[in-house]
This record gives C-alpha cells, structure tokens and sequence, in this order.
C-alpha cells in the first residue's frame, strides 16, 4: 500500500518514521515551509455534539455530559453568537467558530459534570442582547422558556442551574438570574453592573454572584462591581469577584487556539516583538483593538491564512484576554463554577490555590497528552506519509536478515527513492523510524541509503554489528527508544550499542518509557471509548484484581488476555469482541505495561533530537507559556533574599497577628530563602570567608582549559533501578531529600564512595558564565576512604520535546507536602537518567572538581564538589512543579544559594576525550573573560528609559545625589560629610569627565522598574544581588567597612543601586582629588573599571543597595597601589591621560 499527502514543493526536511511490530509501515514524512489550519482536535466528549436546534426564533445549542450534576447558560457577548463555544464539525455544527476562550469555559463546565446551553441573542445586527426590562426584552421574552424546554427534554429537572455570561452577555447572564427562580447563581464577566438588576419581589433574595472584571485596564467597571458587591452584601446575597490583569503573549499562550501551531505562534510572537507591540517580557504596549490595523498588516505574512479580523479571529481574541481590557477570560470558570457549588460560600482565594494544586497534579499527563497532540498536528501541518507493507504476509514482520536474503531491503530503498521523486523532495534530509521488527529493519536500511540522515528504533535488541557503514561514510545519529525495566536485556544490549556509537563518534542517545497507569484518561487516547466508558473500564480492570492501588496493571496483558476480556466485557459489552476495538484497547494496556510496544510519547522528543542532529544539548526551550514563568519565576527568585526596608519592617512586626488557621500552620524554620531567613542572615561557618559553595565558574567553552591529567572519569555504577528502602523527605527548606539505603557504594574519582542522598535546588546554585541554569540537581556522597562528603552537582534545564525525566517526575509524585514529612518511595528509579548525556566514547563527561561546603547550614567545609558541565534536559512542567514545591505549592519560588566567594581556590577541569573535532562540552555562551557579550536592540521607549542622567539634572536630583571636593578625613569619623570650608561642589560634567554615571530611580517600584529593565537590557547587566550594610544585617561588619573605605578600583564596572538608606562613594579625580558622591535612595552610580575609589556608610549606619554585574561577579578589589594593572592604565587612556604621565 503506497499512500502521500498532497505534495509541498518546498520542504524543509524530511521525517521517515518506520514500522510497527506486525503490521509494519515505513513512513515517509515531509516537512514544508508552508503551514496549513490544522483544524480542530476535538476531545472525545465532543463526538456528535452540540444539539442545535432553533426553539422559540433564536438558535439553541446544547451539550450534555454522561452523568450531569448540574446545568450552565452560557450568554455570548456583542458580535458573537452561541456557537463560538463549539468547535466546527461537519455533521453537529459546521458554522461553529470554536473560539479559544469560549472552548475553555464549556469544557470546564463538562469536566465539572455541567450540562452546557448556548443561545444566540435575537438582534443579529448588533448581535447583543436586549438588557431592558423583561417586557420590552425580546430576549427575556424567550431565553427563559427555551431554557426550561431543554431542560424537560434531556430529563434533567431537578437539578441547579447557574447563569454565565461575559460583557453583554454578563449583563444578560444577570437578568436571566433575577427572572428565573431556578438559577442558583451566575458569574458575570467584564460588564458594568447596575444595582436596579438585583432588586426582586418581596420574598426573592437575589442568589449568589460572582463578578470577573479586568481592574486594571477597565476601572471604571471596576467601580461598578465594587457598588454591586456593597449591595449584595447589604441585603445578604454572597458575592465576590475576581479580578484578572495583562499576560504575557508567548507562543504557549497562543496555543490556547488549536488552529495556532507552534511555528506560527513563534513567529507571531517575534513579529510583536520587532515592532515594539509587546514590551521585553511579552506585554502589549497599546490596545490591540486600536492597534488591530497595524498588527493585522504585519502578522499577515506569518499566520498562514488564519483570519485576523474582530470577533472571529482566534488571534484577535487571544491579544484581547493578554492585554485584559475586555474579553470572555475562560481560565477563572472551575474556580467561579467551584464558588457557586459552595452557595457562595468558599473563598476565592483558596479555591484559587486548590485550582492551581489540580492543574499541577495533572501536569505530568497533561504534557504527554500534549505531546501526542502535538505530534499529530505537526503531521497534519505539511507531513506526508508513505506506508509500505513488509514483504512477509503472514507474519506480518520484516526480513531482518542476512542483505542477499532480504526481500525487503531489496525493495524500500526504490520504493522511498521513487516516492521521493514523484513529489519532488529532492534535497531534504530524510529519518527513519521503526518499531520492533521495523526497528530492526531502519537499522539496516540506514546501512544501505546515505541519504538517511537519523535513525529512531524503538523496543528493538541493538548490536553493534547494525551500526556500521561502508568505509568513508559515519552511521547516522540514532535514538533508541526502549522500555528498560520490563526488557532488561534488550536494555543491556543497547547499552553495548551506545558505547559502540561514541566509540565510533556516532551521536547516540535512549529513551527509556517506563511502565503507566491505566486511567480514564489515558484510556479515552482510543477515541472510540467515550468518557463514561473508559471510567467503567477502569473501574472493571481494578474490581477484577488487575490493577494495583496506583493503577498499574499487576501482570503482562499479553498473557493474560482473557483475564482482562473477561473484566471489561461488562464495562465494554459485545463490541469488544469486533475488531477494532479489541487490538486498540490491547494496544493501550501493552503500552501502559511498558514491554515492547509503540509509544508515540517519545514522538515529540524524538523529532527534536533529530532536528538538532543527534545533539541534545542544542534543544533551547523558547520563552513559551508556563516556560516563560522560569524566567520570571528566576528573577524573581534571584531576588527573594533582599531584606526590605527597614520602615516595611517595623510596619509588619507592628501589624496584629492573622487569625490563626484551623490547622496551625508549622514553626518557621531557623533558616531559609525568604527575606528574613536567606543566605545573607545564616550564621556560624556559612557567614566566615573560606572555601565555601557554590561558586561562579568561568571559562570560554569554545576554548576550553587543558585537562587536569590527574583527574579521572566520573563514571557513577548505579543500579539500574532501585526503590526498596529508599524515601523520600520534605526537608521544609524548599525541597526534597531522597534518601538511600546502605550499601549504594561504587567508586568515584579512583575512591570508594557511597551515595547517601540527592536533592534539588532552582535555580541552579552554580553558575557558568554568569548564566543560572533552571535547576541543579546534588548527589551527596560519602568518601569511605577519607570520610569526607562528596557531591556531585549536574546542571538542569528545559528542553524542548523532552519527556518529563523519571527521577524527577517520581521524586516530585513522592514528595510530601507537609515540612519534615517523610515518606516510602513509590516506584523504582534509575538514577543514571539523572546524569547528563555521556559525552566521551568511555561514556565519561568534562566535568570541574574544586574544595568546598555544603551549600545549606551548617554550611560545612571540606567537601569534594565535582560538577558536570553538560546540563540534563527535562520537560520544562517539571522545573516549573519543582519551583511550586518549592514555594510550598502556594507560588514558585526559589531554594538556592548566591555563588561565594573563590578565596584563591584552584579549579580543576576534566576534559572528556571525543573523537574528531567535536567539542569537548557543551559551549554556553559567547564569553571573554566571564563577560558574556550579547547584542541586544532597545526600542525608542527603552532607549529612552535607559539614557543616563544628564549633567543639567543633578542638581534638580539632590534628594538622591549631591557632590563635592572632600576636607582631609584623617583621623576623623568617616561617616561624617567632610565638606570644605566653604563648601565646594563638584559639578557633574566633571565626574562624567571621571566615567561616572549616574540615575535617579523610583525605589518603590523595584523590581517591577521598566526603566530598571531597560538600563540592565542597554548595558548588558545579567546578575544582580542585594547587600545591606548595617552592623545587625552584615556578617563581619566593622572589618568589611573598613574595607569597604580602602583606596581600591576594580577590573570591572561597579554598579550601585541605593533601593534604601545612604552612604558615601569617594572617588579620586585626576589631580588626586577625592570628590564625595553622597547616594540617596532611588540613586544609580556606576563606576568606571580602573577608578581609585572608596565606600563608607554616613552617620544613619544603614543603606541596602543592588548590585549588578556584567557576567561573573567580581567583588574582590585591586588596592592601591595599582598603577600597574591593566584596568587603571584602560581607564587613564579612557580620560586622556597616559599611564606614563600618571607615573
């Protein structure tokens, strides 16, 4: 059988997915430049629905789920109708526009058991509905009647009905509920409120009402609800509101829309972007509404057909809910429906973070269902597919044997060959992707056909011998997929294959799918079980002894096949016996067993390996979605330690305690990441100066450090899975510490080691270059020779298409929530999945090695660090669960260490031999000298934004900066100002003359600051951190002001900004001058690389001050004399004075 898509005649590459183990296929697939509407990806419960009919003149759309509790009117705004909450169908709805948000919201009534009803408004020239009195209402005329019509006809008397509608539908939604005794609540979106609606007759108290509104952008109906609550309240009717403000536009959010793929998400986004109509961190910069004309003419070219008009573009829409103006919000519909079910009753807040806990739990199968969904679009957007047959009808499998024997080799090379020249695909790169026998046979057929640049094998034993190519020519980059727990054997064998691959300089990498539980949901991939019958089928499987208590299947479905037949046949009746039905329900429970079986999970990942060409450490993961909540889930993490003012502080300990909750929450611990527990207020040996971690490392990855030749390869032997006494703890410091059994030894570094434990931190606590990574992953180990702890330290970050990594996902699932909490493992790990990719063709990876401490308190010293420069990829949900785990699932939020001190410490690198001329890590950044270099384009408004002071200013910004020639201070209190007599300022074109810059900023509004933003993005600033200096906040503190006051410069700028509090910066002029800068809250210096200069507090004792940094820090000073150093003869060069003159 030879089928193709309709051909594209400019691809870009080119897929070939192999065989299935029986009826195997060979599949071509061609990827084109050209992106196509994939259309809709209708979930199983939407099959056959909506009902539609026309009752009373306006059109009735009605969806009922298997077992409703309940009922929802849904009310459209202006310029919509019924249909836009149904996606197009050919047979149920074809005029149905399936609108983004509209989707959410109704199917968030059905997850919630709620039977869903649309009606469209009878003025079909506005399209919006008649919010007068019920008599001059030709809507309230009918709606209520056509309601209760529904109801009698699908039997569902007797149970609530909740009125929902957003702009002129939320006005109506609110009629609907004042002229209906049956609606028992009802959420009312984006629409100004009149109180006259709420006033009913004698006896009628107004039921329960929720108000979701968009405060920032819209007050004046922020105002409206505020009077409509009052009301409320006043005559007894619970109400509350809920308010939604701006989002970011990256791709992930535009894939809110089916109809929105991935590339032209990305490209929208950039588009955006170039012209300046969302800001650096993704926000609109004006209304889209009244900028639609200008956005339109420039998204045309990249949407690829899609419509940009009002009121029917999904785009549209989705730029309407980021800017948060006006628009239907379907994210806030469990919450609001969660809030009725409670009569009003519940919080909002907490009904808001048990949400956020739901959608968390589901991540882990969110994500794959998203893969797969993915995958299916991205074949639906310009693949074609070729199927071919094996040879061998009966048994269904390739002949994998010797090639003077093989029907089939013999044939698909000309049969890939024609289909590539009849489509003309000529020029693309081509991979190939088998399974089980086809695995075998892709294999072979990348042996004979150079053109095949990438090989997938999945569940196929691998020998070395299938690996080779004609002399001249490198065997592709090979993924091989396997399930390793259920196949050990097979596993061991593609374990020989990989050590063949790197010996043989061949990119190799695996995939391992472990075993899964069979739920509802995973069931209902088979889109002929609705949703009411894979919960049945489940129930059976479970009933009948099958499945244990976390739903894995307890024996091979393959040999006990008529057990599970016999379970289901109850729940599944007589079509479980006709095919297709029977192989597609034995496919799942194969897959969900995990022994030899296609899995279209790893589709995603896979195909991002090949487009990197073999190389994972290329996957970069765009700003995307939850994605871009890493960055800003960093920066903010970053900044957690800074104390507040101490005013704020005086303020919250005056403040009268909160009521204490029903369960006593636990004690605080004794150190932490907050504001008040973080690094910078630990005490004893994390407050010395010694050889403490983590540290900043830096080197040019591009030209790496020659090899310590007396370090060996890092080579953990670690079982292959392991699960028996090992637990899992919440350490209450932001996260968790599983914990080994005895008798994990193996050598390490040419000792014997045993490991005791491993942990997480994000970010990473480390650094390279200057760059945090999302995560760090600590295997803690004991030396039994020495007695000493060692640790190894690997780099995590996400990657585009990788499956959720296993130990994190069980480490996570494990996990307590309670502090101090300790718990069993769940299921087997291998620890080896945590490691990165083995790099060297002894399967080794660089890695540096250095003294140091543990990086929490005690903070003890003499630890042996070894930290791996490869990163391990991983779903990016997984960095953004752990970051809610470490926020206590309340909030991201950060558990990391800032990088110490190097103390003349000594790094030592272990540089893993490659084959040929690939590069020995992985590089991570364009780096001279620590300082990264990145060129970066500022728009009009940040330019503007991050200009300096100019001279003419300072004098009107003497609150925060003033200036003058300093008296001697010889012998006197530092602190004081030290003025001349009379007083002589300094102009400040004479410290421009010096290099010093300067800015007045609004304090108040760190971090949040665009023009704080603005200045780090112009001049290049990507680490900061806080210090105060004050005798009860800083370790040391009469020894580090006196150091503070030594005449120094610095190889690098200093950068200071004041967030609060005073001091002094003395600086020298070029006739040996010391000019006084006096800084203020809200003042910015920076000091220019090479400058003798000073700092000391003034008589207040206290100033907390950002500092930031181009690349690595770089705190230690030069002391002057320092004439010689090649930062003061740069900087006397940069003010017209020679080195030589200053000498």
């Amino acid at each position: 059988m030879l089928q193709a898509k309709p051909a594209k005649k400019h691809g870009r590459g080119v897929w070939v997915a192999g065989a299935a183990a029986l009826a195997a296929l060979c599949l071509l697939a061609v990827r084109s430049k050209r992106h196509e509407s994939a259309g809709f990806v209708l979930e199983p419960e939407d099959a056959g629905w909506p009902k539609r009919r026309v009752i009373d003149d306006l059109e009735t759309l009605w969806q009922v789920p298997s077992s409703p509790k309940g009922l929802l009117f849904v009310a459209h705004g202006c310029s919509h109708s019924g249909s836009d909450f149904w996606p197009p169908s050919a047979d149920a709805c074809p005029h149905c526009l399936g609108l983004p948000e509209e989707l959410v919201v109704r199917r968030a009534a059905l997850r919630r058991g709620y039977a869903v009803i649309a009606i469209t408004s009878f003025d079909r020239d506005t399209m919006c509905w008649h919010n007068t009195a019920p008599e001059r209402s030709e809507d309230l005329k009918r709606v209520p009647g056509i309601l209760r019509t529904v109801v009698k006809e699908e039997g569902l008397g007797g149970l609530p009905l909740y009125s929902f509608g957003g702009s002129s539908g939320g006005s109506f939604a609110l009629r609907v509920a004042a002229a209906m005794e049956e609606v028992k609540g009802v959420v009312s979106q984006i629409t100004p409120v009149s109180p006259s609606i709420f006033k009913l007759p004698e006896g009628r108290r107004y039921p329960p009402a929720l108000f979701v509104h968009m405060a920032e952008r819209d007050p004046g109906k922020a105002e409206t609800v505020t009077e409509a609550l009052k009301v409320l309240k006043k005559a007894g009717t619970p109400a509350a509101e809920i308010r939604v403000g701006p989002r970011p536009v990256t791709p992930r959010f535009l894939q809110r829309s089916q109809l929105i793929s991935a590339r032209i998400a990305a490209d929208i986004v950039r588009v955006l972007r170039q012209h300046g109509m969302i800001d650096e961190e993704g926000y609109f910069t004006e209304d889209p509404r009244k900028t639609r004309r200008t956005w339109g003419e420039l998204l045309q070219p990249v949407v690829q057909g899609l419509s940009l008009e009002p009121d029917v573009s999904h785009v549209a829409e989705l730029f309407n809910v980021a800017y948060a103006r006006h628009e239907l919000i379907g994210d806030t519909t469990e919450v609001s429906l969660a809030w009725l079910e409670a009569g009003g009753k519940a919080s909002i807040e907490e009904l808001e973070q048990q949400d956020g806990e739901r959608r968390r739990r589901q991540a882990r199968g969110t994500h794959r269902r998203r893969c797969c969904r993915r995958h299916r679009q991205s074949l639906a957007q310009g693949y074609a597919l070729v199927a071919v047959s094996s040879h061998n009808r009966t048994s269904g499998c390739w002949h994998n044997t010797g090639v003077g024997r093989l029907e089939d080799l013999q044939r698909l090379p000309h049969v890939l060959r024609a289909v590539v020249q009849e489509e003309r695909l000529g020029r693309l790169p081509l991979y190939a992707l088998g399974v089980s026998s086809g695995g075998g046979i892709v294999l072979r057929l990348a042996q004979l056909m150079p053109e095949i640049k990438g090989v997938i094998a999945q569940v196929v034993p691998a020998r070395p011998d299938l690996l080779c190519t004609p002399e001249g020519r490198r065997y592709p980059p090979t993924l091989f997929v396997h399930m390793a727990e259920r196949e050990p054997g097979w596993a061991d064998q593609i374990a020989e294959a990989l050590q063949h691959c790197r010996r043989e300089g061949i990119p190799a990498d695996e995939v391992e799918v472990p075993p899964r539980p069979v739920t509802p949901r995973f069931l209902q991939r088979l889109l002929l079980l609705s949703a009411a019958a894979a919960e049945a089928a489940v129930a059976a499987l479970g009933s009948a002894g099958l499945l244990d208590q976390d739903g894995l299947l307890l024996e091979d479905p393959r040999s006990n096949a008529e057990g599970w037949r016999a379970a289901l046949l109850p729940a599944l009746g007589p079509k479980l016996e006709i095919e297709p039905l029977a192989s597609h329900v034995a496919q799942l429970l194969n897959v969900a067993h995990a022994q030899h079986e296609i899995s279209s999970d790893s589709a995603a990942a896979s195909l991002a390996w090949l487009e990197a060409g073999g190389r994972r450490s290329q996957l970069i993961v765009p700003n995307t979605g939850r994605r871009s909540m890493l960055k800003a889930g960093l920066a903010a993490g970053l900044c957690a330690c800074c104390p507040p003012p101490l005013a704020a502080l005086a303020e919250e300990a005056a403040a009268p305690a909160a009521a204490a909750p029903a369960v006593a929450a636990p004690a605080a611990p004794a150190w932490g990441y907050s504001c008040l527990t973080g690094p910078e207020y630990w005490s004893g040996t994390c407050a010395t100066v010694g050889f403490q971690s983590p540290i900043a490392l830096s080197f040019d990855a591009s030209h790496p450090p020659p090899g310590d030749g007396l370090l060996q390869p890092l080579l953990p032997k670690f079982p292959r899975y392991i699960k028996e006494g090992v637990t899992v703890k919440n350490t209450g410091h932001g996260t968790m510490m599983v914990a080994m059994p005895d008798g994990m030894d193996y050598e390490l570094a040419g000792q014997r080691h045993r490991l005791l434990q491993f942990h997480f931190h994000t970010p990473s606590e480390h650094t390279i270059d200057g760059r945090w990574l999302a995560m760090e992953a600590h295997l803690v180990h004991k030396n039994l020779e020495t007695g000493n702890l060692a640790v190894l330290g690997v780099f995590i970050e996400a990657g585009d298409g990788w499956l959720p990594n296993p130990v994190i996902a069980e480490a996570l699932r494990s996990g307590p929530v309670a502090p101090g909490a300790e718990t069993p493992l769940q299921r087997p790990i291998a620890l080896r999945t945590l490691l990165p990719n083995a790099r060297a063709a002894d399967g080794s990876r660089p890695y540096v090695n250095y003294s140091g401490s543990l990086t929490t308190p005690p903070c003890s010293t003499g630890v042996d660090w070894y930290v791996f420069l490869d990163p391990l990829q991983v779903d990016a949900e997984q960095i953004v669960d752990f970051m809610y785990y470490a926020g206590s699932g309340a909030k991201p939020a950060a558990n990391a260490r800032p990088p110490q001190p190097l103390a003349g410490r000594g790094i030592r690198y272990f540089a893993a031999q490659m084959r040929g001329n690939q590069p020995v890590c992985v590089p991570l950044g364009s780096t001279s000298r620590g300082r990264i270099t990145m060129a970066v384009e500022l728009t009009p408004e940040e330019a503007a934004l991050a200009a300096e002071l100019p001279p003419s200013a300072w004098d009107a910004a003497a609150d925060s900066l003033e200036a003058w020639y300093m008296a001697d201070v010889a012998g006197q209190d530092q602190r004081l100002p030290h003025r001349m007599e009379p007083n002589q300022p300094c102009p400040a074109d004479a410290l421009y003359a010096l290099g010093v810059r300067a800015w007045v900023l609004d304090a108040d509004k760190y971090p949040q600051d665009p023009q704080l933003a603005a200045i780090r993005k112009a001049r290049g600033y990507s680490y900061e951190d806080c210090i105060t200096c004050t005798p009860d906040h800083l370790p040391n503190y009469d020894q580090k002001l006196k150091s503070f006051f030594e005449e120094h410069l610095h190889t690098d700028e200093e950068i200071r900004y004041v967030l609060d509090g005073s001091g002094y910066f003395d600086v020298r002029d070029l006739e040996d001058r010391w000019i006084r800068i006096w800084v203020k809250k809200g003042a910015m210096v920076v000091l220019p690389e090479g400058i003798y200069h000073r700092f000391t507090l003034d008589t207040h004792n206290f100033a907390k001050a950002l500092r930031l940094f181009v690349g690595v820090p770089v705190w230690t000073p030069v002391n002057r004399p320092a004439d010689n150093n090649p930062s003061r003869a740069k900087y006397l060069s940069s003010v017209g004075r020679s080195a030589v003159a200053a000498a």
